[in-house]
């Protein structure tokens, strides 16, 4: 009895020297400890814990069945480590795979972590070998060993050398897979497999260099033929190229191309000569050592071809822009969005194309500013009226060849334009040399404060000129005061000299009216008025906007309106009354100073 309660009065006075409480562990982690290499639990492995001092502040060794539960002073971030006789110390280094010492381990958070260690054989190994092709290999090829008994760890690519050998070293004995990469080529695994699943094993034991060698998958090859969809005739000139799979746009001029791309599915985009449209293929499949056989169908179009030169001379002139307008067109585009254009080379050469099949003039523009802008003629020289211009229609799908466009000096044309009641000027009105489709056009020359306008840059022939205005407020009409361009007044330009055209604006007219879509108001449609004899655009084009719609600044002629459909791909199209096209269109007479209504339209 003397010895317990001895014993019991030490107890109470440790209890008083520490402040009357008992400070208890807490569990910072458990779990299991296992062999790396087979899986199986390491009966006895002991689990340390160590603070950011390198100090250990916790250890448990496993029971029978390798769990272990090893406790410290307190929660926080600290770094473990797994020991057992026959084994490397091995630090728990999560994500990044096991580290061999404390500056490799991850320091993590441990409050009850639960927490499978591994231990690894003792020792290291090392993979080494050469990838090899039989095809050029572009780029760098990268191997990376994948460690199938810890498939968390990511291990660093290892570049291949030149001569096609690698080395990879300080591998802890452990089962691999190999993932070989290459920047054209593909991933691929060994051997020659496409997906980690498929990969062949790879033991990797302490000692000597485990040999592995790879070859890289082939690529396949493409075949690929362009025929006229019409004719069926070879097209000789195309390039192709497979977006996503480097630069390389390979070209022909015999009408074939062998392609070799890697293994896949692939888009194709080909480029076609000026005499065909580009087109595209897709779902083209690509296998390792194969042949795929692709003819694609190209549309056949209109393609011009022709040179340009200085009219006295002979001399070739580069830099002379031409642009195509379809006949059927309605007028010059000259938008502020740039103009379908093309230009001559240093020789003087241009071809022109690929373009719609239909019937086109040409509308030529000098850069170098002493020679004058003009129509291609009927015969050999240039002209200021549209109506004498050669027209093209050539078949699709061939080269169309034209004699040269010879140029001549340039010449101007400047004046006032005047309100006809006031006689005062009128500011900010468009003057052209053709017919606009808009009076935003960007080659439009536009009236100062005093009406005043020059327009340079003529050939020098006859020329029609029209007045075009923004708000509406005058009419649209061509030199003389006529309302259209057959009855305009011709200007005569002269090489070298300014020739005066004054010209004076009445108000103009307009009509009016709503658009529907099965019998109700729909406003996101494009309304333009077009002279019913000369086809040009003879006024500004307005949307609807479900509000109705009014087509001001008209002069006293007979119209066709064209109603175009703008808030949807289908950009359904249709003429005034009911009509499918500009010839069967119902005329409307507009009497400029009077506004006609009515002029209703129903889309479907």
């Amino acid at each position: 009895m003397r010895i317990r309660l001895t014993a019991l009065a030490a107890a109470i006075m440790l209890l008083v020297a520490t402040g009357g409480t008992a400070s208890a562990e807490v569990v910072l982690a458990y779990g299991t400890v296992a062999d790396r290499f087979t899986g199986k639990p390491v009966a006895g492995a002991c689990v340390s814990v160590y603070d950011a001092g390198q100090v250990e502040v916790g250890r448990d060794c496993a029971d029978e069945a390798g769990r272990y539960e090893v406790s410290g002073p307190d929660s926080g971030y600290y770094k473990i480590k797994a020991t057992a006789p026959g084994y490397a110390d091995t630090w728990n280094a999560d994500l990044l795979g096991d580290a061999r010492d404390f500056d490799g381990a991850q320091s993590r958070y441990l409050s009850r972590e639960f927490l499978n260690l591994g231990l690894r054989p003792p020792g290291e190994g090392a993979l080494s070998g050469r990838v090899t092709a039989g095809h050029t290999v572009r780029g760098q090829i990268q191997v990376r060993p994948y460690d199938v008994d810890y498939p968390q760890q990511r291990l660093q690519w290892v570049t291949v050398a030149d001569d096609g050998t690698y080395r990879i070293a300080g591998l802890w004995s452990a089962h691999y897979k190999l993932e070989i990469s290459t920047s054209y080529d593909g991933d691929q695994w060994y051997r020659q497999k496409e997906t980690l699943s498929e990969a062949d094993v790879i033991t990797v034991p302490a000692g000597p260099d485990v040999v592995v060698d790879e070859q890289i998958i082939p690529p396949g090859t493409i075949d690929l033929t362009v025929v006229d969809e019409v004719s069926g005739a070879p097209v000789k000139e195309f390039c192709v190229f497979a977006p996503g799979v480097g630069a390389e746009r390979p070209c022909t001029t015999t009408g074939q191309i062998s392609y070799q791309l890697p293994r896949g599915t692939y888009y194709l985009a080909i480029t076609t000569q000026k005499t065909h449209f580009s087109s595209s293929v897709a779902g083209v499949v690509v296998r390792p050592g194969e042949v795929t056989k692709v003819v694609e169908k190209a549309k056949p179009a209109i393609a011009i071809q022709t040179t340009v030169r200085d009219a006295a001379t002979g001399r070739a002139v580069a830099d002379t822009c031409v642009e195509p307008i379809e006949v059927a067109g309605h007028g010059v585009p000259g938008s502020e969005f740039g103009r379908n254009e093309w230009c001559s080379d240093q020789n003087g050469q241009i071809t022109i194309g690929p373009l719609t099949p239909a019937a086109y003039q040409l509308l030529v523009r000098p850069k170098d500013k002493k020679y004058g802008m003009q129509w291609v003629g009927r015969l050999s020289g240039g002209t200021g009226d549209q109506r004498y211009a050669r027209k093209i229609d050539g078949p699709g799908g061939v080269l169309t060849r034209l004699p040269p466009i010879r140029l001549d000096p340039a010449g101007t044309v400047s004046g006032t334009v005047t309100d006809k009641q006031t006689g005062r000027p009128i500011a900010n009105i468009g003057v052209l040399p053709y017919a606009t489709t808009t009076s935003y056009a960007r080659d439009a020359v536009r009236t100062d404060e005093q009406g005043n306008y020059r327009l340079t840059g003529l050939g020098p022939y006859f020329w029609p000129l029209e007045y075009v205005n923004i708000q509406g407020t005058y009419a649209w009409q061509w030199s003389g005061g006529a309302a259209d361009r057959f009855d305009a007044k011709m200007l005569k330009v002269d090489a070298g000299r300014d020739t005066k055209a004054d010209e004076s604006l009445s108000p103009g007219g307009a009509f009016a009216g709503r658009t529907s879509i099965a019998g109700q108001p729909y406003g996101w449609v494009e309304v333009k008025p077009v002279n019913a004899r000369t086809g040009d655009v003879a006024g500004q084009v307005e949307t609807d906007f479900s509000q109705g719609y009014v087509i001001d600044g008209l002069a006293t002629q007979d119209l066709k309106i064209h109603f175009r459909e703008v808030s949807s791909a289908r950009y359904r199209t249709i003429w005034y009354k009911d009509a499918t096209s500009y010839a069967t269109a119902t005329p409307v007479w507009i009497t400029a100073g009077q506004t006609v209504g009515g002029i209703d339209q129903r889309i479907q």
